[in-house]
């Protein structure tokens, strides 16, 4: 968890201190601006992600595993090789010290480098195969528990941002835009300290789905097919068990992730409304917000139909678990990294609704 808040810490701050080195280097903003950041985000966001993937998962696993990883490196390196040229064409075109370019592929070089050996470097995680060994459903009361730790979050965020904000726009501001700002701003931070805590609280159920599956990446994708896709693919007895826990964790983790795209897609577009309302908008502005809406209800409903298979299978073959450990409440090691419950896959098949 540190390694992924470090990495998330880095990137963030060469990519922002690489804009600032943009914003100050080009003579002339407008597209070279957005060529160049564009290039340097492809830098940074790439390798992080090839990271994320190998210090999670064996990527030696399976032959499914190798063959993923493969295709992920390729289009990996396609993407660096267009941000390359993104950044030389910008170098060329703006004008740049030679420097600029040759810094930004070096990081980005290093970054990739760092993102193949980062399981080498980690300390090992323990034993999956133990974790697997004592997994058992996650207790309904963990679930509400994760639930009201992000309202919280909500509430308090919106409490502290809007005091905050609401004094530095009263420093200069209009009464009744420094009221419009001061919501504005505090729903929206609000709204993302949310999505953070979803993140934060469903990581350890997203870690069970590691463990159930022994690293296996390959196996994942191929339960994955079967669970949520609803394809036809054989599975021996072992793995028809994997697949009925990863459709419990599943059922879970897609009920957070659905909550936190609607919270992220809410405060994205809290902003562009909020631009467009005081006129400090463009053509960009008012597309963006249409891309998000149009976007989010063209998710929604896959999410849906998703949400009421994978509740399905579990409900459906939860008597492959029998003898299987009961839900566990608060019990160390489980009460949050234990994950699946029957009640909740069954609560959420009849909750959830959309066609098939």
């Amino acid at each position: 968890m540190l390694a992924y808040v470090l990495s998330i810490v880095l990137v963030t701050a060469i990519t922002a201190g690489g804009a600032l080195v943009i914003a100050f280097q080009t003579p002339h903003a407008g597209g070279l601006v957005i060529l160049a950041t564009s290039a340097l985000t492809i830098l940074t966001i790439v390798p992080l992600l090839i990271g994320a993937l190998t210090s999670y998962w064996d990527m030696r696993r399976s032959a499914g595993s190798r063959r993923y990883f493969r295709r992920v490196l390729i289009v990996g390196s396609v993407l660096e090789a267009v941000a390359v040229v993104l950044i030389v064409v910008y170098a060329l075109v703006s004008g740049v010290a030679v420097w600029v370019p040759t810094v930004f592929i070096g990081v980005g070089a290093v970054l990739l480098v760092l993102s193949l050996l980062v399981r080498r470097i980690l300390p090992p995680e323990p034993d999956s195969a133990a974790e697997a060994a004592s997994w058992a459903p996650v207790a309904p009361a963990v679930v509400r528990r994760k639930v009201l730790a992000i309202v919280i979050t909500f509430f308090v965020t919106l409490l502290v941002a809007g005091a905050v904000i609401g004094v530095i726009v009263s420093l200069g501001a209009d009464s009744d835009e420094g009221i419009g700002t001061v919501i504005q701003f505090g729903v929206q931070f609000a709204l993302l300290a949310a999505v953070m805590a979803a993140i934060i609280v469903v990581r350890p159920i997203n870690r069970q789905l590691k463990s159930v599956a022994g690293g296996d990446l390959g196996l994942v994708r191929r339960i994955s097919r079967v669970v949520v896709r609803g394809k036809s693919e054989p599975l021996d007895d072992a793995e028809q068990v994997v697949a009925v826990k990863y459709a419990m964790i599943i059922t879970l983790t897609l009920r957070f992730q659905l909550a936190y795209l609607a919270m992220l897609y809410a405060a994205l577009a809290l902003q562009q409304m909020a631009a467009l309302l005081r006129g400090h908008s463009s053509v960009f502005t008012l597309l963006l917000l249409v891309m998000l809406v149009v976007v989010f209800i063209a998710i929604l409903p896959a999410m849906i139909i998703q949400l009421r298979r994978v509740g399905r299978y579990a409900k459906e073959h939860a008597g492959l678990l029998d003898g299987a450990a009961a839900p566990v409440d608060a019990a160390p090691g489980h009460a949050d990294g234990a994950s699946g419950l029957t009640d909740g896959a069954s609560g959420l098949t009849d909750g959830a609704s959309g066609p098939e």
